[in-house]
């Protein structure tokens, strides 16, 4: 296997060029069929496994060992043309993106296994699947079945608008406060009804494709009902809450014996 990547086991090192500098401790060099010479300099070869690029390449005798890796390489690229076929044809299930962005993501996957199997790998060991043709670029914004998304939206839409919960919701929205509102979720409830109206009329295909299905949003719609009922049965509970009875003003004072003068009369007399 590939082991650690490092300059040490790079097919680009090249021993036979090195530079010593004595201005800085008899450091040396050693030189890079790419890069003309290693990054930095080293005081012994051990130093060259923490020295590595993007420009790495297995030696051929590290090639030799890695032969046992074509199987993985082979399993993954078969996995990620077949993705990409999949998606291009009957497109993702991506709902915050179009096809065409996760189309060109699996296709910078497939160039990076073909470019590790060129580095990791004798020509003779490469995997049947690297002769696969790399797709092309497409562009991102590219939706697959855009006739069958938009027809699903269309329908979608009719449900929700003669759902008995929806209409009830609509008509139901005025009677409550901001704050009941806001307690309820019917803002949100109805906001995406009118987010799938707007889709439609926009050709937003990503979000209509969110409405493929419309069970979803049908049952929340219904505990969204459920929610409001409880608000409108809790106010109405408060306005027959019983008053509370004011406190008599004579609690606390003796009652007067029939008869009985009292102080004040006593002393005017």
């Amino acid at each position: 296997m590939i082991g650690k990547v490092s300059c040490k086991n790079c097919a680009s090192l090249d021993k036979k060029r090195k530079e010593v500098k004595p201005d800085i401790g008899g450091r040396y060099y050693y030189g890079c069929l790419v890069q003309g010479t290693i990054h930095r300099p080293i005081e012994s070869d051990q130093e060259l496994e923490r020295q590595s690029c993007n420009e790495w390449e297995a030696s051929d005798g590290q090639k030799r060992e890695n032969g046992s890796m074509a199987e993985e390489f082979e399993q993954e690229l078969q996995v990620l043309h077949s993705r990409w076929e999949q998606i291009y044809k009957y497109g993702g299930q991506d709902f915050n993106g179009p096809d065409g962005f996760e189309l060109n993501l699996l296709r910078e996957r497939i160039i990076s296994v073909k470019r590790q199997i060129t580095r990791c790998l004798r020509e003779q060991d490469y995997p049947s699947s690297y002769q696969l043709e790399t797709p092309s670029m497409v562009d991102n914004r590219y939706m697959a079945q855009r006739q069958e998304i938009l027809a699903a939206a269309l329908k979608s839409l009719q449900i929700y608008e003669a759902n008995t919960n929806y209409q009830w919701l609509t008509q139901r929205i005025t009677q409550l406060s901001e704050k009941e509102r806001n307690r309820s979720g019917i803002h949100y409830a109805l906001g995406y009804v009118k987010q799938l109206e707007n889709a439609i009329e926009q050709k937003d295909y990503v979000l209509m494709r969110g409405h493929e299905s419309p069970d979803y949003y049908v049952e929340l719609l219904n505990e969204c009902r459920g929610k409001v009922n409880q608000l409108l049965e809790e106010r109405e509970n408060l306005k027959v809450v019983p008053a509370r009875k004011k406190p008599d003003k004579n609690i606390g004072e003796q009652p007067q014996i029939p008869g009985q003068i009292d102080i004040f009369s006593f002393l005017a007399s």
